[in-house]
């Protein structure tokens, strides 16, 4: 790398953290990349090691070793890693390409298997893996390249050895001097390191997919999903404005006929057969707030109405609230479309009124209403005005418990499910509860921002079932910034303030002692690598032999800088 990257960079502090769990892949940002397919690499718990893992359709693993020293380094973001002012360097020359520098000689292995150092091809029994070494001084440079045949591989190593590197290196860099500057000075690193992982977790178009479309992270969620997409566009919004329109409208592309949008798109052919909460009419709305972009509200309205008639039509209790598809047999994962996997809201054989569904759905059908009225279609708006007031109506009659001064989900037969969690604190995100109702439910806040890291997503009022397993009482940002934006609509600017310092201070805590954004944190201000997920971890942690709270997570980092622009 030259001298003046090097300088650049710590001017401006990107991430310079090569510990475990980060992750390294090329960027569609950087050309075409791959998905199902795809060829994503993991830091490792050994200094200088990657080992990269193959898509759904290429599953072996490999690993690199560029060093066996450790180093302090200069840069590590999604696809640049630099240490020793550009002495040591690895990056992408494609997606199947990796070049890079080392003061050693690298080396190559099969999981399971011995290194094997220097020029060397191994095959996992579907793609060739070829490493090309060339000695440069001081310097061993080298390629790595997989492709379908041992000879092909060769053949481009050789090539790639003599790729121009530095100017590889500087592309990275100019991006993130291009991106917009940290809002506030105190989370600089933090800022650049959620950059880097919206930068890694974007794929080009492909798989019948016509536009550019995000994921939650490259490994193991790899494909795209609907509320983690709108998610992603919301903060995309403020640097991207295109590859965000591309985000929400590249779920859109996926619709059925019949108005469903599923929850989990492998490819346009491949769609699941649940959704998940709607956020799609909010998120176009933020994004037409962001860019006045008129024709996306023209384009997307009737697929946006289609969708909430599905759901109304499909998803509704007799009594008219939202009611979420549950697998009551699947213990660990009961209802995977409410988004809240295993919350122990979902540990009973009842049909819920669930709260978090009807509450998503009253500011869908505002956020549309809004839609309506802007293009000019003010009939349909006032039509939706209605079914938005009802169903308003319904949660405040059925979902708040005036004993408790709390929202509850409720079974059909009308017991309430008492176990406290965000979803309770939801309708003031939407507007729903009156300034008395507000009154009370922020109430129960205080002691749960007196926490580590609020807010744990289930509180456990002698109900035994908090553990620290995803929804059972991890923290998630997304749900901390619902209620973060509802804290200040109803004017607690207090608690909406110690709620924004103490998510961003837990996040930065964590970040600072392992370099990575996490899915979800210990309330307790554990380390989240320790925390279960949908069981309990092996002795080290390792998120390819059983996932742990999962390492550069792209809504986490979303929220975070939405957090940072707040």
């Amino acid at each position: 790398m030259r001298a003046q990257n090097t300088a650049f960079s710590r001017r401006m502090p990107l991430p310079d953290d090569a510990s475990y769990g980060k992750l390294f892949a090329y960027s569609a940002l950087a050309g075409e990349n791959l998905h199902r397919r795809d060829w994503c690499g993991v830091l490792t718990w050994n200094p200088g090691e990657i080992r990269f893992a193959g898509g759904e359709d290429a599953p072996g693993r490999m690993l690199l070793r560029f060093t066996e020293k450790t180093l302090k380094y200069d840069v590590v973001v999604s696809d640049l890693i630099a240490a020793q002012g550009g002495k040591i360097l690895v990056t992408f020359a494609d997606a199947q390409t990796v070049v890079g520098r080392s003061d050693c000689m690298p080396a190559i292995r099969l999981e399971n298997e011995a290194y094997l150092p220097g020029a060397r091809t191994i095959f996992d029994g579907q793609y060739a893996f070829a490493l090309y070494t060339r000695k440069n001084g001081a310097c061993v440079e080298f390629a790595l390249c997989r492709r379908a045949d041992a000879e092909s591989a060769q053949k481009a190593a050789r090539e790639a050895v003599g790729t121009d590197m530095d100017a590889l290196a500087q592309a990275v860099i100019d991006w993130y001097c291009s991106a917009p500057p940290c809002p506030d000075i105190r989370y600089e690193k933090l800022w650049y390191k959620c950059l880097s992982v919206n930068r890694v977790n974007i794929y080009s178009p492909q798989d019948g997919f016509e536009r550019f479309f995000t994921t939650p992270d490259r490994l193991p969620h790899r494909h795209m999903w609907l509320w983690d997409s709108c998610f992603h566009a919301l903060a995309l919004v403020h640097f991207a404005p295109a590859l965000a329109e591309d985000a929400v409208l590249a779920v859109l592309d996926c619709q059925r006929e019949d108005g469903f949008i599923p929850h989990r798109m492998k490819s346009r052919d491949d769609i699941s057969d649940i959704t998940q909460p709607p956020v799609l009419c909010a998120t176009i709305w933020s994004l037409y707030e962001v860019t006045g972009d008129m024709e996306l509200l023209r384009q997307t309205a009737k697929k946006l109405h289609r969708y909430l008639q599905w759901d109304l039509q499909n998803r509704r209790s007799p009594s008219g609230l939202m009611t979420w598809y549950t697998q009551y047999a699947d213990v660990r994962c009961r209802c995977d479309e409410s988004g809240m996997d295993n919350s122990p809201r979902f540990d009973t054989t009842e049909k819920l009124e669930a709260v978090d569904f009807s509450t998503f759905m009253v500011n869908e059908l505002l956020c549309l209403r809004r839609i309506y009225m802007t293009i000019g279609e003010r009939g349909t708006a006032m039509r939706l005005e209605e079914t938005q007031r009802e169903l308003t109506d319904k949660i405040n009659e059925r979902l708040w418990d005036p004993a408790s001064g709390c929202y509850y989900d409720r079974t059909w037969d009308g017991e309430f499910r008492r176990i406290l969690t965000p979803v309770s604190f939801l309708p003031l995100f939407a507007g729903i509860c009156d300034p008395r109702q507000a009154r009370r439910l922020s109430a129960h806040l205080p002691p749960l921002l007196d926490l580590p890291f609020p807010l744990p997503s289930a509180v456990d009022e002698n109900g035994g079932y908090f553990t620290r397993d995803m929804w059972r009482g991890g923290v998630w940002l997304n749900y901390n910034y619902f209620i973060y934006v509802g804290l200040q609509k109803y004017g607690f600017g207090k608690l909406a303030s110690d709620l924004r310092h103490k998510t961003l201070e837990g996040v930065n805590k964590q970040f600072l002692q392992s370099g990575n954004v996490y899915e979800f944190y210990d309330p307790f201000g554990g380390d989240p690598l320790r925390l279960d997920r949908k069981g309990p971890q092996p002795e080290t942690p390792d998120a390819l032999v059983h996932m742990h709270s999962i390492t550069d997570y792209n809504w986490s980092a979303c929220f975070i800088e939405l957090f940072l622009r707040s």
